[in-house]
């Protein structure tokens, strides 16, 4: 019963990161060619840069805070909360003598680095403020990083994501206000400033609603607690080091090498192409709590059928959306940027490939990870970070703009393949044709409606993309054909079985979980209606 309860906060948890992601996806949606057009392409690219830049000062933690999810749910399920206060209050000390060491770290270090990247202050001459004011809101937001962690350690996603929402919305609002003020870069890294306070305190007001002892004491910290971080983190850390290089490091190249412009034109595909990631992570993104906790009871025999079911489920999703890319990539660049940005196009094209095989990777990176074991994810990412670092500075000496994209999508493919290497040695996850037939029905379905969206797009509707508003009807309308065409092919393959639905409906036909909203149980009522010959869940 343990484990079916589990199996509930993981479906509920995935629905409401879906929710916030979508929301915050449709927000950047709006707001990319908004910040384009009011900023110009160079600086749009500057202010990529300093999101690139500043975020590999978090990597100078030793990967403390990358063990606070995985301890919090730890400590919450064993209702030590001794630990727990010891955890947040450790946490909290080390990040604020941390802060203040990587803002001393950035005045030394800015300006040589700026330099290196053909960055000049002459030119930009707001760029020096804007980084040391995203350095230290960077500092700070590390130093309470242990609270603004806590919900997703307790596994309550909903509250965590009603937060995300809400400071989705405050920035859009705010980003629009300060640029019709022309109040340019300064003004943008001041909204994140005013987001970033209200959203930490709702965190935490939130997490002490859940937890009555919780408290912030400084002196409660252990150096124990410290130890038992770092000795988790620092591995867990290497790999984000090494994912920051392999989804991070091109942009920096392309800026040396190439030119700010060209970053703009880089991120504008890279955003897109990531939803290709991102979205089907959504289905991952409750899962590390969910297998720390357990792994903390003594289930580890069940970590191989969750290995299964979750890559089924992540293929069912990530290979029709990366098809879906490639066919309608030019269009969606169109409709969403307008004219003059072809090249981003190609660039979604190339990336998917990459983004595709790394996505597949995640349920058992979240289960390496749970169960004790990062150094496996810290070992692809070391390699893929190496081939991401020689491949893209090689290609994109040799071929310029569009080496980067391929070079990038070529080093995330090498990695992936060594991870699955290292994985299939800790766990078993039965033989191999088994494994790769998770991922051949949904490939061979999705190659139908992307060969019927490739001959209508490129012989037939090509014009009728002009007109960005009609785009983007045509653009629901095709994808609203593809997922019609996809789902009917796939349930005729009899890829989906009546235990996958019989999930869905146990989680939503449960009574009301935390502050779920009322329309689950309408989706429950759904999906009893439309599956009813699935199979009766056992007392």
């Amino acid at each position: 019963m343990k484990s079916q309860e589990i199996g509930r906060k993981i479906v509920k948890n995935v629905f409401f990161n879906t929710l916030g992601r979508f929301y915050g996806l449709f927000v950047n949606i709006l707001l990319t060619p908004y910040l384009i057009y009011s900023l110009g392409a160079e600086k749009y690219g500057l202010w990529v840069i300093v999101a690139v830049i500043t975020g590999y000062f978090g990597l100078l933690d030793f990967g403390v805070g990358s063990s606070f999810t995985k301890y919090i749910a730890e400590f919450y399920a064993k209702k030590d909360f001794k630990q727990l206060n010891q955890l947040v209050n450790t946490g909290l000390v080390f990040y604020g003598l941390f802060g203040l060491l990587i803002f001393l770290l950035s005045l030394l270090l800015l300006k040589p680095i700026l330099s290196f990247f053909n960055i000049s202050s002459v030119s930009h001459p707001e760029v020096y403020p804007l980084f040391l004011i995203s350095v230290g809101l960077f500092a700070f937001s590390n130093m309470i990083s242990s609270i603004n962690t806590l919900l997703w350690g307790l596994q309550r996603m909903d509250l965590a994501n009603k937060v995300a929402i809400l400071g989705t919305t405050l920035m859009a609002l705010g980003f629009f206000t300060v640029l019709k003020l022309d109040f340019g870069l300064l003004g943008l890294i001041g909204v994140n400033v005013g987001v970033f306070l209200v959203t930490s305190s709702l965190d935490y007001f939130f997490a002490k609603k859940i937890i009555s002892d919780l408290r912030l004491d400084p002196r409660l910290f252990r150096l124990e607690m410290l130890r038992k971080l770092f000795g988790f983190g620092l591995k867990i850390q290497v790999g984000r080091f090494a994912d920051m290089l392999s989804f991070q490091a091109h942009k920096l190249i392309m800026s040396k090498f190439v030119s700010l412009q060209g970053v703009a034109l880089y991120q504008v595909g890279a955003q897109v192409a990531t939803q290709t990631r991102d979205v089907p992570l959504l289905l991952l993104s409750s899962l590390l709590p969910a297998v720390s906790e357990m792994h903390s009871l003594g289930e580890k025999e069940k970590l191989a059928k969750l290995y299964l079911k979750g890559s089924k489920d992540l293929a069912l999703v990530s290979i029709p959306l990366a098809f879906f890319f490639i066919a309608a990539a030019p269009q969606i660049i169109r409709v969403w940027i307008g004219e003059g940005f072809e090249s981003a196009a190609v660039v979604v094209q190339i990336l998917v490939f990459g983004y595709l095989t790394n996505v597949n990777m995640g349920v058992a990176s979240s289960i390496a990870i749970g169960s004790g074991k990062p150094e496996m994810q810290m070992e692809a990412g070391i390699v893929t970070a190496l081939a991401t670092v020689i491949l893209n500075t090689a290609f994109a000496i040799e071929f310029g703009f569009l080496g980067i994209p391929v070079a990038t999508s070529l080093s995330l493919v090498i990695g992936a393949l060594y991870f699955y290497w290292r994985f299939s040695r800790f766990i078993e996850i039965g033989k191999a044709g088994e494994t790769l037939s998770l991922y051949l029905k949904p490939l061979f379905v999705s190659l139908v409606p992307l060969g019927f969206l490739l001959i209508v797009n490129n012989s037939l509707m090509e014009g009728l993309f002009q007109n960005r508003l009609l785009g983007l009807g045509l653009l629901i309308l095709e994808g609203l054909s593809f997922l019609i065409i996809y789902a009917y092919l796939l349930l005729l393959s009899g890829y989906v079985k009546n235990e996958d639905i019989l999930i869905w409906k146990r989680a939503f036909r449960t009574e009301k979980f935390g502050y779920s909203l009322p329309f689950l149980r309408k989706i429950g009522y759904f999906l009893e209606r439309v599956f009813p010959d699935t199979i009766k869940e056992k007392p």
